[in-house]
């Protein structure tokens, strides 16, 4: 059985304090009942583990209707070993237990919000990519040169670097010194975030699509707050969400450049019995189908590395 909503929550919340993964599968059922034993005296004290953290004098939000708030929380092993009262919750520590006094502050629920973007992901794994790796900055721009080299960063003009760490957005304006000038004056650069929801342009690319002070001004704050400006509302470079949005809309199509990459070109094939590595067979035996993207073979093999989907029927 899966945690129920408000034993996820609790979990989710002392994690980061306990230091310890939190196994969520623990129910609010089992949590309750370990407290219950406990007050019932099924087990003594003195024959269990003491909680390795205490949490104490706080308003504990549970999310369990009927009783919202409690004033404690005891961890043990990294999982939540107890809600209650003080008193009893302080009765579960011994002298190598961790306590801390929140005086009276409110204990929320941790929000844990894990989703994924596959078709995203999946066009940026065909394309230079970082996947979430720091560099010095000297050594990126190394690296970026190196990329599109190998014919992996460009979509038609534009150095595209996907899977790009948030740690460098704290580096933005390092970012658009090093990227601004000498080659990267006239050549549009984007790096796309690993989150999904923010990214950065230099200058060339930011001037290309309208994003300087003028727009900044026009915008309300919190709009404009999407927007990383200088106090004279020029742009740094670093966006999020819809500031984001108006780089990564205007970015060439991914059928156009998806199937450039070494690890895409495989949509000249002949016709065999056996699939090819990255390729799926068509719904019918129709020797006639093809790509609808990039091979303008005809193939009885649907490629599925481009974003073409099934491919259509030559005529």
């Amino acid at each position: 059985m899966f945690c129920t909503k408000a034993a996820f929550c609790r979990a989710a919340c002392l994690a980061s304090l306990a230091h310890k993964p939190i196994k969520t599968r623990d129910t609010y059922e089992t949590l309750r009942t370990r407290t219950d034993r406990r007050r019932a005296g099924f087990s003594s004290l003195e024959s269990q583990a003491a909680a390795d953290l205490v949490l104490f004098n706080a308003k504990v939000f549970t999310a369990e209707p009927g009783q919202p708030l409690a004033q404690a929380v005891a961890v043990e092993g990294g999982k939540i070993l107890a809600v209650g009262a003080d008193a009893e919750i302080l009765a579960l520590a011994d002298a190598n237990t961790r306590r801390l006094d929140l005086a009276g502050k409110v204990l929320m629920p941790g929000l844990i919000d894990s989703h994924s973007h596959p078709v995203m992901g999946a066009l940026a794994s065909l394309r230079a990519n970082l996947h979430d790796e720091v560099k010095p900055l000297a050594e990126l721009e190394q690296w970026i040169v190196e990329e599109e080299r190998a014919g992996r960063a460009r979509m038609d003009d534009i150095l595209l670097i996907s899977g790009v760490s948030s740690a460098y957005w704290q580096q933005s304006r390092a970012l658009a010194e090093r990227f601004n000038r000498g080659r990267w004056a006239s050549q549009p650069l984007v790096l796309d975030g690993i989150d999904g929801h923010t990214g950065w342009a230099n200058r060339a690319m930011l001037e290309r699509l309208g994003i300087d002070a003028r727009l900044v001004a026009s915008l309300d704050a919190k709009e404009a707050g999407y927007i990383e400006h200088d106090a004279d509302l020029r742009p740094t470079g670093f966006l999020a969400e819809t500031g984001w949005d108006r780089v990564r809309s205007r970015l060439p199509e991914p059928s156009r450049s998806c199937c450039s990459t070494p690890r895409a070109r495989r949509c000249g094939s002949t016709t065999g019995s056996a699939s090819p590595p990255g390729w799926t067979p068509r719904p019918t035996a129709a020797a006639t189908s093809r790509c609808s993207r990039c091979a303008p073979q005809q193939t009885t093999w649907a490629c599925c590395r481009c974003t073409g989907g099934w491919p259509r029927t030559a005529s």
